[in-house]
């Protein structure tokens, strides 16, 4: 497929939110009340598109689990208010964002008579990542708690990051009370590994999302290039036995309570599933998922999936890299966790997969788009 370069930088727009002249936000200021210079948050900033204003480039990556960023590359720019702490979006203009987070820091180099200046953003990522929660329990010492009931309790503990949950959301099994120490983005993780059902991101909004069910459906193929489908003009796709897994090991997470000293300590168990068929076919793959069940049918059930769902080296998309500008409306409504079909260069064989990574490579005259994958 013949990649066609186009001026890029007039389908997007690139908002930061700049502090309005003169103001400071309520709670942060030792003004009196009466002052015109105090403002509430709806007016204290406005947004500014900086997409005209000498960028050069753009570079966004969002995986599933990890930190998104945002790399932006300025020439001789003269918008010295940029600073860390701001708020920045990428959209695709007047349809969709792309990406959503906070300035973490900006740079600048001269050279060859010229300024370039380096911004770097990442998203909600970083603030889950950093926030610690020191287990999770119902308020009962005996009780139990749905996953989607659990998952609603980590997202009130964070009020003051988006969140938004289907209103699919099945109940999925119980989990049990747990004195697990980590980050609220590894409680929500150990949250939705215990279920076989659900599946969280950080979407292109800068929105935690959590759902049991993703309706969308993308097509990938080498050819076809209609609304419904992305042409893709490269592809990696093969069958590796270091994705097979048939020795499951899940750590269940719970806690017990020491009479001694009237304090919950953790009562870790461990749990191994093995497929011996898949071993003896294709040798040994392991792996080991932290999960907070609280009763063994429901671990059986999760064990026997992992290594049904891994049992065997199918021949799998590993990626495929797109030219945006072909379809940039379905480029921007394509998220992680979404369900894609991805024909291969045969044009009569394919496989399913859920979108894993997403990487945008944008200049002036090209955008390029690659998704990576993972076995649905």
């Amino acid at each position: 497929m013949t990649v066609q370069e186009h001026p890029v930088m007039s389908l997007l727009s690139l908002y930061i939110q700049r502090p309005g002249t003169n103001k400071f936000v309520l709670g942060q200021s030792a003004l009196g009340t009466n002052s015109p210079r105090l403002a509430g948050p709806t007016d204290a900033y406005t947004r500014h598109d900086i997409i005209g204003q000498a960028v050069q480039s753009m570079q966004i990556t969002r995986q599933l689990g990890e930190v998104g960023t945002l790399t932006v590359t300025l020439k001789d720019t003269t918008l010295s208010w940029i600073t860390p702490g701001q708020t920045i979006e990428c959209w695709l203009t007047g349809l969709g964002g792309l990406f959503t987070g906070i300035i973490r820091s900006h740079s600048t180099e001269h050279a060859d008579g010229h300024a370039y200046t380096t911004i770097v953003a990442t998203d909600i990522m970083t603030e889950l990542s950093n926030q610690t929660r020191y287990g999770a329990s119902t308020g009962d010492d005996q009780a139990t708690e749905s996953v989607s009931d659990r998952i609603r309790r980590i997202l009130a503990s964070v009020p003051d990051l988006p969140a938004v949950t289907s209103s699919m959301l099945l109940a999925g099994p119980q989990v049990c009370n747990t004195v697990y120490e980590s980050s609220v983005a590894n409680h929500l993780a150990l949250a939705c590994d215990s279920s076989t059902s659900h599946r969280w991101h950080i979407d292109r909004y800068g929105r935690i999302v959590v759902a049991t069910t993703y309706t969308p459906n993308v097509n990938f193929h080498p050819a076809i290039n209609d609304p419904a489908t992305l042409a893709y003009s490269r592809i990696d796709y093969g069958e590796d036995t270091a994705q097979v897994v048939n020795e499951a090991t899940l750590t269940n997470h719970r806690r017990v309570l020491n009479e001694e000293d009237n304090t919950w300590n953790a009562d870790d168990q461990t749990h191994t599933y093995i497929d011996p068929t898949s071993r003896a076919t294709w040798g040994a793959g392991t792996a080991s998922v932290d999960v907070s069940l609280d009763n063994q049918t429901d671990l059986d059930t999760l064990g026997a999936s992992i290594l049904n769902r891994f049992k065997d080296p199918a021949r799998l998309p590993r990626s495929v890299t797109v030219n945006a500008q072909t379809n940039p409306f379905l480029i921007v409504n394509t998220d992680l966790n979404h369900h894609a079909y991805v024909a291969f260069p045969d044009m009569t064989s394919g496989h399913g997969a859920i979108i894993a990574s997403i990487s945008h490579e944008i200049t002036h005259t090209r955008w390029m788009t690659t998704y990576t994958f993972e076995k649905d």
